[in-house]
């Protein structure tokens, strides 16, 4: 689970202590540690923190030390969250920490994207991209080129699927687009 989409889905269905042991980890530096390294790590009871590190490995989210092999008769087991696990959960905890973007710049929000996000919203507004021969900022610098006119936007939706086409005419009738246009003449100084 690497798509950042996927991992916002899966985070919304967390139990507040399944994200709570998954926030922490994903913060904390990546090392092996015990069910009571985790309750010490996140404030919870050892006994709850148990409950949450079986219900994460069942879930596939925690890893086990040796997890191929069989766990000795005693021995404790060590857990982790992988990196792309903990990479992915804590773009997601940045979007939370973000809170409401909705009144942000385009350009603001283009530079939350990675480096792959932004190569392919490139690739979709007709920029031809060499995966990581360019940088981000010319890459963010022609797109908002591209979406300055109305034309090519309804070209590129029109190519996309039906759902865009329907997000569109519905930003067009709620008067959207027309305020977004607005605002963005109002914040150019001179």
């Amino acid at each position: 689970m690497t798509d950042v989409r996927h991992a916002r889905a899966v985070w919304e269905r967390l139990d507040p202590n399944d994200q709570i042991v998954v926030h922490d980890l994903a913060l904390a530096a990546s090392e092996l540690r015990t069910v009571v390294e985790i309750a010490a790590l996140t404030g919870l009871p050892d006994s709850v923190a148990r409950e949450v590190s079986i219900r994460l490995y069942r879930a596939g989210m925690l890893a086990r030390e040796g997890d191929t092999q069989e766990l000795a008769v005693g021995a404790i087991p060590r857990l982790f969250l992988p990196r792309e696990l903990a990479q992915v959960f804590r773009r997601v905890q940045d979007e939370i920490d973000a809170g409401d973007l909705s009144d942000s710049s385009l350009r603001v929000l283009l530079e939350m994207l990675d480096d792959t996000e932004i190569e392919e919203a490139a690739t979709i507004w007709g920029i031809r991209v060499i995966p990581g021969l360019r940088r981000r900022g010319d890459l963010i610098g022609q797109i908002l080129r591209q979406v300055a006119s109305p034309e090519r936007i309804a070209r590129v939706v029109a190519e996309r699927s039906r759902f865009a086409t329907t997000i569109r005419a519905a930003l067009l009738d709620a008067g959207e687009v027309a305020r977004s246009r607005s605002a963005r003449r109002s914040r150019r100084p001179g």
